[in-house]
């Protein structure tokens, strides 16, 4: 009777997380190991340089890219050695060196989280679009895949409870009746149906059967309860995962368009330092310049103002959502009802 009260409820989904978080977590390593390999890259690219011809920008973007990934990929790895030699050197002496030591304390970090580190550091160096393109990308996959498993884990526990809970509610139900009073007791124990639902421990008697039976029907009343917070919990989980993952998508998507946008920029201006500019090529090149700069504005607004989730529960208080006739509206708590709703904005 142990599984109708949570033993083995949710193993099947922790083990399944297991699985996704341990290729989530190889999909994050990869990416960091290739900082390693950045230096043969180079030489690679430099050799492919030469037969790109119209794509030279594309191919002296990726050289470039490959340079600067190397660059702050080795910076990076010595300040973390740097900042990991102060927290051990605190640790030592029983102390906590900064408030960033305790980052994610208490709380689920995602394995993408090195990438987002890195990502942070390499911003902050001024790293260029093509760059950033490619860390935001990879930091999208591994949110996404991430945000699935998250709503796979919800899914498989409340589907699982949806058959506990009747058969716990029963069962508590049954035992609670029985322990009202000897009259009940009697009848549900002749009862065969009833009493192949009840412990084939009980004695027969009520007075020594009567304290079992009210544990079994708190018991069950306690386990619904444990269950409901488990599911919650995996809801929230997976609403935060969800919205995690949208927002290293719109990341990824802004700093793909403003490379693409640098990119047919530089191709547009070595054909116009060509004197090609009018010619079938240097046409094609304009209008990839102009198409390529409204991409980066959509991309730039949809970041800005994403499209409304339909489930309340996924939005962000304070944040503002494109609506689906193309206005504007924040998600925010209305001072009169104390209720978060939605406020349109330029009405």
């Amino acid at each position: 009777m142990a599984e109708l009260f949570g033993a083995p409820l949710g193993m099947i989904a922790a083990d399944e997380q297991s699985r996704q978080n341990a290729l989530v977590g190889l999909e994050a390593q990869k990416v960091m190991n290739t900082l390693a390999l950045q230096p043969s890259q180079i030489a690679l690219n430099e050799a492919h340089t030469g037969y790109y011809g119209a794509q030279i920008a594309e191919a002296n973007a990726k050289v470039e890219a490959a340079r600067v990934m190397q660059r702050l990929g080795e910076g990076f790895t010595a300040d973390q050695q740097k900042l990991k030699g102060v927290i051990d050197g605190a640790a030592a002496q029983g102390k906590t060196a900064t408030v960033a030591d305790l980052k994610g304390v208490g709380q689920k970090v995602s394995t993408a989280q090195p990438l987002k580190d890195f990502a942070a550091y390499a911003a902050g160096k001024g790293a260029p679009p093509t760059v950033l393109a490619q860390l935001y990308g990879e930091i999208a996959t591994i949110e996404e895949k991430e945000a699935q498993g998250a709503w796979r884990n919800q899914q498989v526990l409340s589907d699982q409870d949806k058959t506990a809970r009747d058969l716990r509610t029963e069962i508590g139900g049954i035992a609670a009746a029985a322990a009202e009073s000897p009259q009940q007791y009697a009848a549900i124990m002749m009862n065969q149906e009833l009493r192949n639902r009840l412990p084939p421990e009980l004695t027969g008697s009520y007075d020594a059967d009567r304290n079992t039976l009210r544990a079994i029907g708190q018991a069950s009343m306690d386990a619904n309860k444990q269950a409901d917070n488990r599911r919650q919990q995996a809801e929230l989980d997976a609403r935060q995962a969800n919205f995690k993952a949208n927002q290293a998508r719109r990341d990824a998507a802004v700093a793909l368009a403003d490379a693409k946008y640098l990119l047919t920029v530089e191709r547009f201006e070595q054909l116009v330092k060509n004197g090609q500019a009018l010619t079938d090529a240097g046409l094609e090149a304009k209008r990839a310049v102009a198409e390529a700069a409204r991409a980066r504005t959509a991309a730039a607004q949809e970041k800005a103002t994403p499209q409304l989730p339909l489930d309340p529960g996924s939005r962000k208080l304070n944040q503002s959502y494109m609506l689906p006739d193309g206005r504007t509206a924040r998600w925010e708590v209305d001072p009169a009802t104390k209720k978060p709703g939605l406020n349109v904005l330029g009405d």
